[in-house]
């Protein structure tokens, strides 16, 4: 392997954090089982540069000016509460950098808002959640004033690490009165149902955590909290968590059902609204549907689907991947590969044809590859070597071809 290839692998393994770094020592598997949607989590590093090659304070403003070109609304001005200033959201040009500096000088906390988008090594590291947690992830910054507060106290139906960039950060968190809110389009009744009460004396405290540069916290959905920079500014990072409920899993099963069934199909009553006599009619039909079609639900055509949706959702990261693309010929059979971070992938067989599915890509041959697709798709990182049912010549030729098409990459030298 080239000296160039090896220095950018190497440079890339020193700078790509992942999941297991984010919650390190905790193994992946104890936190699932012990922690997710349960309690809070709190980690102490002892180490200000821990997250250094993710993002530190001076790239703040390298972050801000590399979405200068986005129409999207990244930016948050967030005035503290009790200040007669109002909040407003832009875009990342929207304000002039000098009234930026006075708004963050008079106490407003500056927010960037899905900075994944415009910040590769952030993006490497959802990449890794994304293949964890099966679901909708993002990453918001917070620059806050020493001494100032941003969000006033309320709850989030998503849930969330909080990572300690720079500075220090005093949380004060109080007990769920609603378990797991959803982040879903949500009725006014489950509205009132959930958000009982935000006023501190009226909720049950759950902890006090200082976080200072380096340290990590867990957050499941649904905890009241707020949190208010210490002695000097503080630069934070949310990674936020939609996770996939039981919800779309049911909705998914329906919207499927709509597809072959008429009834599912058809409108209300077009004057249901003005016409309250319509309820009763309405109830009774509702209740043949369900007695009548609930049954014929496909639990197998929901999974696929939403399985095939999150591949498909699934994006090539920003990994430096076109440095692998020029040295192809030096894969050989003891090469080390691995999958690239947040590419999931499934695999279909026929009597004819196997396939490998990945992101908006499908990958096809003969059936003789299916046991190499299986592996491929079981396996994170292996040798070339280690490909079953392949000839020595065949298990290159594959991998190379999967370097090329984007769903593996070398990660170190052959042996």
């Amino acid at each position: 392997m080239s000296t160039f290839l090896q220095e950018e692998i190497e440079v890339q393994s020193r700078t790509s954090l992942g999941l297991e770094d984010l919650i390190a020592p905790v193994a992946p598997d104890d936190f699932f089982s012990r922690t997710w949607e349960k309690s809070l989590l709190i980690l102490r590093r002892n180490d200000p540069t821990y997250y250094n090659s993710l993002m530190t304070l001076a790239d703040f403003d390298r972050c801000l000016h590399a979405a200068t070109d986005s129409p999207s609304k990244m930016l948050h001005v967030v005035a503290p509460p009790g200040s007669d200033r109002k909040s407003h959201l832009t875009t990342a040009a929207g304000i002039p950098r000098d009234r930026l500096y006075d708004a963050y000088l008079a106490g407003d906390t500056i927010r960037l808002i899905d900075v994944e988008r415009y910040w590769p090594p952030i993006d490497l590291l959802l990449a890794s959640m994304r293949e964890s947690f099966s679901g909708q992830v993002g990453a918001n910054i917070f620059l806050t004033p020493p001494g100032s507060q941003g969000f006033s106290l309320h709850f989030d139906p998503v849930d969330a690490f909080i990572v300690q960039l720079a500075g220090a950060k005093k949380w004060h968190i109080w007990e769920p009165t609603y378990l797991q809110p959803m982040a879903i389009p949500i009725s006014e009744r489950y509205l009132d149902k959930i958000i009982e009460t935000c006023e501190e004396d009226k909720l049950t405290p759950c902890e006090e955590v200082l976080l200072e540069a380096g340290d990590t916290m867990y957050m499941p959905r649904g905890f009241y909290h707020k949190a208010l920079a210490q002695e000097e500014l503080s630069l934070h990072m949310t990674l936020y968590i939609r996770p996939m409920y039981w919800y779309d899993l049911f909705r998914r099963a329906w919207e499927l059902a709509a597809i072959e069934h008429l009834d599912i199909r058809a409108t209300l009553p077009p004057r249901f609204v003005q016409d309250p006599g319509l309820r009763a009619s309405m109830a009774e039909t509702f209740k043949l549907l369900i007695g009548r079609l609930g049954e014929t639900l496909s639990f197998d055509a929901a999974y696929e689907s939403l399985v095939r949706e999150q591949i498909r959702e699934s994006s090539f990261p920003a990994d430096g991947h076109f440095s692998l693309l020029n040295h192809l010929d030096d894969v050989g059979l003891g090469t080390r590969v691995e999958r690239r971070r947040g590419l999931r992938c499934s695999t279909e067989h026929t009597e004819k044809e196997a396939s490998i599915r990945f992101s908006t890509n499908v990958v096809r041959g003969p059936v003789a590859l299916a046991p190499a697709f299986d592996f491929l798709r079981q396996n994170k990182t292996f040798k070339v070597s280690d490909l079953p049912n392949l000839s020595q010549e065949g298990k290159v030729v594959l991998v190379r071809r999967m370097i090329r098409e984007g769903l593996l990459r070398v990660c170190d030298r052959q042996s």
